[in-house]
């Protein structure tokens, strides 16, 4: 069935474009939806095809689908499903960060929601550009280690954020937008910092700290921008009565 549309492919794809024609064309996609796929890098590359032909069964089973979008979603799905990328952690090294979601899958998704997505991430892009190719000064503010309960397998730290990598990593892990702040960072407006707490060997990322040209702490968010728990602002005081630093008065626990 493949080798049947393959040969009824339109001129303006090359070989490989007019094998992905095909194979759209053969599970039951129409010739705009088939255009529109060859159209992406995905008429040019055929690696992971397992994935990508689960997502043009999807794409297939979407009437709805706006084929103008199509674009926008593969590289969505391939920037959050496998895409490395390298980040500056200092002159000369070199860093990477894995993908997102590993383990993404097209299986249940609703087309509003993803389309929400799609739309959130390119915004998110444009404001991470260049981003992962900066590194910051350190502030000369001192980091944090400290056990409430003077045990070796509990205790909290607070360390400095100090390149483009680090915020990539915070924002992903709290699904906030901190790597935003970088530029800022670069030019010693402020500082961030990562609260931790450790516990049998296992780290728990908590809050993301902004503090400002002042040595005042004045954001602690968590994970989707949440407010910190009375826990948590116990360990940033202590780290502020011993690192010297004023807390705003509208940072309070939540």
């Amino acid at each position: 069935m493949t080798a049947h549309y393959f040969l009824q492919a339109p001129e303006a794809c090359d070989i490989l474009g007019a094998f992905r024609w095909a194979q759209v064309r053969a599970l039951g996609g129409d010739d705009r939806l088939a255009l529109a796929v060859a159209k992406t890098w995905l008429g040019e590359s055929y690696e992971n095809s397992a994935f990508w032909d689960s997502v043009i069964r999807y794409f297939i089973e979407q009437p709805a689908l706006p084929r103008g979008q199509i674009p926008a979603i593969v590289d969505f799905l391939q920037a959050q499903k496998f895409k490395v990328r390298e980040c500056a952690v200092g002159p000369g090294f070199v860093e990477t960060i894995q993908p997102p979601q590993p383990k993404l899958r097209m299986h249940g998704r609703s087309l509003p929601t993803l389309l929400r997505e799609v739309e959130r991430w390119q915004k998110e892009e444009k404001k991470l550009a260049g981003v992962q190719n900066l590194y910051f000064k350190k502030s000369g503010i001192n980091g944090f280690l400290w056990s409430p309960t003077k045990s070796s397998d509990e205790y909290w730290t607070i360390r400095e954020l100090l390149s483009g990598a680090d915020l990539i990593r915070e924002g992903q892990a709290h699904n906030h937008c901190v790597a935003t702040y970088a530029r800022y960072c670069a030019s010693g407006d402020c500082s961030l910092w990562s609260l931790e707490r450790h516990q049998n060997g296992k780290v728990e990322k908590c809050l993301t700290l902004e503090v400002d040209e002042e040595r005042e702490i004045v954001q602690c968010a968590g994970h989707n921008n949440r407010d910190s728990s009375k826990e948590e602002m116990k360990a940033v005081r202590k780290w502020a009565e011993t690192a010297r630093l004023k807390i705003a008065p509208w940072v309070v626990a939540g």
